[in-house]
């Protein structure tokens, strides 16, 4: 139980310290959709992960990062076995997130891929 609450509280440690660092933006034209976004995918980080979004794709680093666009869809592979993919890119995302409809952590689908 109280494992559970340490996860909860980094999960929202990173999405702080992310959201605060994030966002400045120069002033080049165009529409801010085509500005690479990076995120992180924790339960806690995991490293070598493979995602995809969009054209870009790569392996999570020792601090579970990935690349994505703005609005665009991120999959996420363990060696060719699809993890999750209905998550759009955020700077934060956790294994509920692959999840379209979960509420929780304990929906069995979110279960299994934490396990896994």
């Amino acid at each position: 139980m109280k494992n559970k609450y340490f996860n909860y509280s980094f999960i929202l440690l990173v999405a702080t310290l992310l959201t605060a660092c994030g966002g400045g933006g120069g002033g080049g034209g165009g529409s801010g959709n085509d500005e690479t976004l990076t995120g992180v995918f924790i339960d806690s980080p995991v490293e070598g992960l493979r995602w995809k979004s969009g054209d870009m794709a790569g392996t999570t680093d020792t601090a579970g990062t990935f690349q994505y666009k703005s609005g665009a869809r991120v999959q996420f592979y363990v060696g060719d076995i699809l993890v999750g993919g209905g998550a759009t890119g955020d700077s934060v995302l956790i294994p509920l997130d692959l999840v379209p409809g979960a509420q929780d952590f304990t929906d069995p689908t979110v279960t299994n891929i934490i396990r896994f």
